[in-house]
């Protein structure tokens, strides 16, 4: 032995096997890990777009009473005026 370099030994068949058999279960995990935030990011994308859909609705209303609000003040100041 050269550089005091130890031998490599090939792995046996049943280390192969374990191997194996550990990363499809690590891959199997990682799939239903990924499915879950698959899940998570659709639940949040539905719920940001409920949001979105309620805010716009209240703005929508805030902007009539608005309006509203200032067709009142403007007839107000056409009455003083014709007056």
């Amino acid at each position: 032995m050269a550089l005091g370099l130890e031998p490599r030994r090939r792995p046996a068949a049943s280390e192969v096997k374990a191997l194996a058999e550990q990363t499809a279960k690590a891959t199997g995990e990682i799939g239903q890990q990924i499915s879950g935030i698959q899940a998570a990011t659709q639940e949040s994308v539905h719920a940001i777009k409920e949001i979105s859909g309620t805010i716009e609705m209240l703005s929508e209303r805030q902007r009539d009473r608005i309006g509203l609000a200032a067709g009142l003040v403007g007839g107000k100041i056409a009455v003083r005026r014709q007056q």
